[in-house]
């Protein structure tokens, strides 16, 4: 397992500008990257080619969320408690 940075680009239309975003993801196979956080709960962001470098675009990927609302998970507790749910997935 390793940290990537899972970018997120998009579109303002009122203030008529590109944005980008980057959240720090762990990797829990090569394909399937995981992110936790106390509000949405777990996400899986599963890849059709395994993620090589340290960036990955979030648009390639299908998500899975898993509804955690109440628990408090770190990425890292969430990559490896998840890890045989992300093979499978995978």
């Amino acid at each position: 397992m390793r940290t990537i940075n899972l970018q997120f680009k998009g579109y303002d239309r009122l203030a008529c500008e590109e944005w980008t975003a980057v959240e720090t993801a762990v990797l829990a196979t090569d394909r399937v990257a995981v992110v936790a956080d106390n509000w949405e709960g777990v996400r899986f962001y599963v890849f059709n080619e395994p993620v090589v470098g340290d960036t990955a675009d979030e648009a390639k990927a299908d998500v899975i969320l898993f509804n955690t609302q109440g628990i408090e998970l770190t990425t890292e507790m969430a990559a490896l408690l998840f890890r045989d749910f992300a093979y499978w997935i995978e």
